[in-house]
C-alpha cells in the first residue's frame, strides 16, 4: 500500500504503478485512434476542412493533438517497465498519462464535431484565417461545396463588411497612421479582398441557381442591418447579373405568372429592397452582351429587374440620386443601338419586339409615377429650357431610354411594314397621349420633345440617326384642324412638321440623302415640295410642305407647360 498518486493527503490506495491492474489505453489503440483521425481528415467534406482551417489556422493542430495523445499512450505503456521512474510523483503513474492521452484524443474529436455541426462565425481577429481558408475552398469547390459554404458566409458576412470599411475610410494615410493601425489595416485588407473574391462568376451563378432563398436571406440581412461597403458591391452586382442572364436562375421562374411568381423571394431581395438598390446598385454589374443581346427571355428578365429597381428608388424618394437609373439606361442603350441587326434575323422574333415595346412603355409609366409625386415647386423645376439643359435625375434617364429606343430603330425604318412598327406606334402614343384632351406638356413630355426636335434638326442637316422616319410614320400626314388644342399629340405634330419644312433646303444641299429621312411609303418632290403618303391599299395622299401653316411651338415657353394642378387632378 502507498500514498495514492504520491499524495499523502489522498490517503492510501491499492494502485501500484509497478504492477498495474489494468490498462485503459494501449499503444495499439492509440495508433488506431491516430490512424482513424488521419482517415477521417481524408474523408472530411471540403466545407469541414474549411471550418477547421478557419478556426485553427490549419489542420496541423488536429494532427498535433493526435500525436501528443499517441505519445502519452506510449509513455503510459512503457512506464511500468522502468523501475527508476516508479513512485516519483503523479507523473509516474500510467493512469495520469492515459488520462492526458484521452483528453487530447477527445479534443481532436470535438474539433471535428464542431466543424461538422457549427458554421464559422468570423471576428475581427480571425478574418485573415477565414479569408484564406474560404479562398482555398472556393478555388476548387464544386456546386455542393459552394452551397454548403452559404451558412458560414451568412454568419460571417456582416463582420467582414464592417471590417472592410476601415480601409475604405482611409484617405492617403500618413506613415504614422499606417504603422499605428497596421494590424487593423491588414485585417481590413483581407476582408476587402475576400469580398472581391465573392464576386466570382461561378460562385454567383451557383448561389442564384442552386440556393436562391438562402441568398435572399443574406441580402435581407444586409438590408436590415444597413451594411454596405464598396468592396461588397461587385458581389451583389454579380448576383444580379447571374439572375438576369441565366435561364436557370430562380429569377426566371419568378418572372412568370404562376408558380414562384406568387412568392418572388429572390426578386424582392435583390431588386426591391431600397437599401440594396440604392447603395449597391445591383444592375451596375450587368454589361451588354453581344452574344445574347437578342434573347427574348433575357430581355424579359431585365425589364422586370429594371422595373423593380426603379420603382424601389421612386418609392424611396431618391430620384435625384440617379445612379440606379443610369445603370438601367446604360444597358438599354447597348441593346437599342444594335436593334438595326434584328431586321436581318429571320424569322422575326415577335416576342422580342414586344419586350422592346414593354421597356419603352415601362419607362413612360415610371416617368408618370415620378411626376405624380412632384410638389408644385418640383413640378416647375422639372421643366428644362433647352435640349442642352442636362439634368442628372431619374426623369432624365427615362427620357434618354425612350429617345434611344426611337434612335435605335430609326435608320431604315419601313413604316407599317417594319418589324418595329407596332412598338414604335404604341410607344409614341404612350409618350404623347394620342387620344388625350389634356392641355400642355408634362416635364417628361417636354424633355422628350426637346430631344426629338434636336434629332430632327440634325436630320435636316444631313446627320443620323434618321428619327424623322419614325416620327413621320407615327404621325402620318399633317392634318390641320380649326380647333386644334395644344394637346401633347398636336404639339409634337407641329414640332415635327416645322422641322420637316426644312426638307427643301436639304434637297438643295444634299439631294441624295432625302430618301434616307423618309419612310418607304413617303416620297418628296423637290419641284413642288409635295410630300406624298402611300397607304397599304395603294391609295396616295399628299401635302405641300411650303404651303403648310404650322403653328410655331416654343418648348421653352412656360405657356406650353401643363399646370401642376391639372396633372394631379
Amino acid at each position: 500500500m502507498h500514498a495514492c498518486l504520491g499524495i499523502e493527503a489522498l490517503g492510501l490506495c491499492n494502485y501500484n504503478p509497478a504492477a498495474p491492474t489494468s490498462i485503459y489505453l494501449s499503444i495499439g489503440e492509440a495508433v488506431s485512434a491516430l490512424g482513424f483521425i488521419l482517415a477521417v481528415q481524408q474523408l472530411l467534406k471540403p466545407i469541414y476542412s474549411f471550418r477547421l482551417r478557419a478556426r485553427f489556422g490549419s489542420l496541423q493542430l488536429l494532427y498535433g493533438l493526435m500525436l501528443i495523445g499517441a505519445s502519452c499512450s506510449f509513455i503510459a505503456a512503457i512506464l511500468p517497465s522502468i523501475p527508476a521512474l516508479q513512485q516519483r510523483g503523479p507523473f509516474s503513474y500510467p493512469l495520469i498519462w492515459e488520462i492526458i492521452a484521452g483528453l487530447f484524443f477527445v479534443a481532436a474529436y470535438l474539433a471535428i464535431i464542431v466543424a461538422i455541426i457549427w458554421p464559422v462565425l468570423a471576428d475581427a481577429k480571425s478574418i485573415s484565417r477565414f479569408a484564406q481558408a474560404a479562398a482555398r475552398l472556393l478555388s476548387a469547390a464544386n456546386d455542393k461545396d459552394c452551397i454548403d459554404f452559404i451558412q458560414d458566409l451568412h454568419r460571417s458576412l456582416p463582420v467582414i463588411i464592417r471590417e472592410s470599411k476601415f480601409i475604405e475610410s482611409l484617405r492617403k494615410p500618413s506613415a504614422f497612421v499606417e504603422f499605428s493601425h497596421r494590424l487593423k489595416i491588414e485585417q481590413s485588407s483581407y476582408a476587402s479582398s475576400f469580398l472581391h473574391i465573392l464576386s466570382d462568376e461561378k460562385l454567383c451563378k451557383i448561389l442564384i441557381e442552386k440556393a436562391p432563398w438562402q441568398t435572399a436571406a443574406i441580402l435581407r440581412d444586409l438590408s436590415d442591418k444597413e451594411l454596405h461597403s464598396r468592396a461588397a458591391e461587385p458581389f451583389i452586382q454579380g448576383l444580379a447579373r447571374q439572375a438576369v442572364v441565366s435561364d436557370e436562375s430562380m429569377f426566371e421562374r419568378e418572372t412568370g405568372y404562376t408558380g414562384f411568381a406568387s412568392a418572388p423571394v429572390l426578386s424582392e431581395s435583390l431588386f426591391d429592397l431600397p437599401f440594396i438598390v440604392t447603395r449597391y446598385d445591383p444592375l451596375a454589374g450587368l454589361r451588354f452582351n453581344t452574344e445574347n443581346k437578342f434573347e427574348e427571355k433575357g430581355l424579359k428578365r431585365f425589364n422586370n429587374a429594371a422595373k423593380r429597381c426603379l420603382t424601389s428608388v421612386i418609392e424611396s424618394g431618391e430620384i435625384y440620386d440617379a445612379r440606379t437609373a443610369w445603370s438601367v439606361r446604360h444597358h438599354y442603350e447597348g441593346i437599342f443601338r444594335s436593334l438595326y441587326q434584328v431586321r436581318e434575323i429571320k424569322p422575326v422574333d415577335h416576342m422580342f419586339m414586344i419586350r422592346i415595346q414593354d421597356a419603352v412603355e415601362e419607362a413612360v409609366s415610371l416617368a408618370e409615377k415620378i411626376q405624380e409625386g412632384f410638389s408644385a415647386s418640383e413640378w416647375d423645376y422639372a421643366f428644362v429650357t433647352s435640349a442642352d439643359d442636362r439634368r442628372s435625375d431619374m426623369l432624365q434617364d427615362l427620357v434618354e431610354i425612350v429617345i434611344e429606343a426611337f434612335n435605335g430603330i430609326a435608320n431604315e425604318f419601313n413604316g407599317y411594314r417594319d418589324p418595329f412598327w407596332i412598338m414604335a406606334l404604341q410607344s409614341f402614343g404612350a409618350c404623347f397621349e394620342k387620344y388625350s384632351d389634356q392641355i400642355g406638356l408634362t416635364p417628361f413630355q417636354q424633355r422628350l420633345a426637346f430631344k426629338i426636335v434636336d434629332k430632327l434638326n440634325d436630320n435636316m442637316n444631313g446627320y443620323y440617326p434618321a428619327i424623322s422616319r419614325v416620327m413621320l410614320s407615327c404621325i402620318g400626314l399633317y392634318v390641320a384642324k380649326t380647333d386644334d388644342k395644344p394637346t401633347p399629340s398636336n404639339i409634337i405634330r407641329d414640332l415635327v412638321y416645322r422641322q420637316m419644312q426644312k426638307l427643301p433646303i436639304l434637297a438643295q444641299t444634299q439631294p441624295y440623302k432625302i430618301e434616307h429621312y423618309l419612310p418607304n411609303n413617303m416620297r418628296y418632290s423637290n419641284r413642288t415640295t409635295e410630300l406624298t403618303f402611300t397607304y397599304g391599299d395603294g391609295r396616295t395622299k399628299g401635302i405641300v410642305l411650303s404651303l403648310l401653316n404650322v403653328p410655331a411651338r416654343d418648348l421653352a415657353d412656360p405657356a406650353i407647360r401643363r399646370a401642376h394642378q391639372a396633372r394631379t387632378s
